[in-house]
């Protein structure tokens, strides 16, 4: 079972292109131009957009590197919530998905 999800998150990381958006205190943030996807909110009716983002961690005392997440945003109400997540450390091994 761990060497499918191993091969399925290898596949993932090798098709995403991503493109830096900008830096904060913890690190860089990157987005998936190839991954934009939109779509109608069944409840609200809303446009939301789906998205894959990485960040680059520059904190030393973590192990992780980077957190590839989908986020799925609603610019209506500036609000967005995360549904999945790969954790990558350093040395470039998978942490968590």
């Amino acid at each position: 079972m761990l060497a499918l999800v191993s091969v399925s998150v290898f596949i993932y990381q090798q098709s995403r292109q991503f493109k830096y958006v900008g830096k904060d205190d913890i690190g860089k943030w990157y987005f998936d131009k190839t991954s934009i996807e939109t779509r109608i909110d069944d409840e609200t009716g809303i446009e939301i957009i789906d998205v894959w983002m990485r960040r680059e961690l520059d904190i030393l005392e973590v192990a992780v590197g980077t957190d590839d997440l989908l986020w799925h945003i609603d610019p209506v109400n500036f609000r967005y919530k995360v549904s999945d997540a790969v954790a990558t450390n350093k040395d470039g091994t998978i942490a968590e998905t």
